[in-house]
């Protein structure tokens, strides 16, 4: 439900978390490889694209790789795919890799999943038995395109997401791209395409925030009774969006997610301070202390707290603004 926000200069930051002798390796037997493959001569033979290509460059690539798979005999296949995955070995760069997200926990924002906004992710620090001080990550290092399903882009830095092990491990864990999202026969390939633009964390295209609506809704049968959290049974949190951005919030099952009991319970003690801090309460709590120089927008920010949450980067910042918009 949130972009990522890169460096200005990530390509080649990226790029240097690899050693002098491993790019080395990466370029010389991604060479061996365009020389073994002829079909790799649709693919840049300078192994760097790949690596440190944008959102729509891979997504250009992982299209044009399945369709090349499908066309070549199972041995071929098998041969293919063993030789990339020794070539663009993630577990061999997997700390690199995590490295590279939580030294920038800040300038990158990852606070929290960027797929559901539920859970926060971030790092922590231990000291070990040495008296150094080492940093764990709590996140995962998801790949958008699955690892399995296409080995080249295992490295490509556009190809991971931080997020957390419910949608990492449970909610996608290693199902076919294609029917995760719910994409069948019915869609054109460039339609795909441009659906990923947009709902894809790694790419610059879209917004979520615009384009997603987060309300607190009476069940049909329900006749409304005051107060929110002492009827929660009564009570469900909807997220709408537009078609496009339907296939995120389907596929990674938020909307069955966010009526857990302990994010419905937030949602409804939110309503219930609504409820009873209207504009025209809000006013008179100004006039009744009009010993203290407090503005309106001060008194509504003690009561609900929306800029403090922002600053903390707290959790489900986009339930909290809509519910208080």
């Amino acid at each position: 439900m949130k972009k990522i926000k890169y460096p200005k200069n990530w390509k080649e930051t990226y790029w240097n978390i690899f050693t002098d002798s491993q790019k080395k390796e990466l370029k010389n037997q991604w060479i061996k490889l365009h020389n073994k493959y002829n079909f790799l001569l649709y693919f840049s033979n300078n192994i760097k694209d790949i690596i440190t290509g944008d959102f729509e460059f891979i997504t250009d690539y992982f299209f044009l790789f399945n369709n090349i798979i499908s066309n070549i005999s199972e041995e071929t296949k098998e041969n293919f795919f063993s030789d990339l995955s020794n070539l663009f070995n993630y577990d061999k760069y997997r700390d690199a890799i995590a490295k590279y997200f939580y030294t920038r926990i800040t300038e990158m924002e990852i606070y929290s999943c960027f797929y559901c906004d539920i859970h926060t992710i971030g790092k922590y620090e231990l000291e070990e038995d040495n008296s150094k001080i080492k940093e764990y990550r709590t996140f995962d290092v998801d790949h958008f395109f699955e690892n399995a399903q296409c080995p080249l882009l295992a490295l490509s830095l556009k190809n991971f997401v931080p997020s957390c092990q419910i949608c990492n491990s449970r909610v996608k864990g290693k199902r076919d791209f294609f029917e995760f999202y719910g994409f069948n026969n019915n869609f054109t390939t460039d339609q795909i395409k441009t659906i990923l633009l947009y709902i894809s964390p790694t790419s610059e295209v879209g917004i979520f925030d615009d384009n997603i609506n987060i309300k607190v809704l009476p069940k049909i049968d329900f006749s409304k009774k005051i107060g929110f959290l002492e009827n929660i049974e009564n009570y469900e949190i909807k997220i709408s969006s537009s078609n496009i951005y339907k296939h995120h919030i389907d596929s990674f099952r938020l909307n069955e997610r966010y009526n857990s009991i302990t994010i419905l319970s937030e949602a409804l003690s939110i309503m219930d301070l609504k409820l009873k801090y209207p504009l025209t309460k809000i006013k008179e709590l100004k006039n009744q202390l009009t010993n203290i120089h407090i503005s309106e927008e001060q008194i509504e920010e003690i009561i609900f707290r929306k800029k403090y949450d922002e600053n903390r980067h707290s959790n489900l910042l986009k339930l909290k603004k809509d519910l208080l918009d």
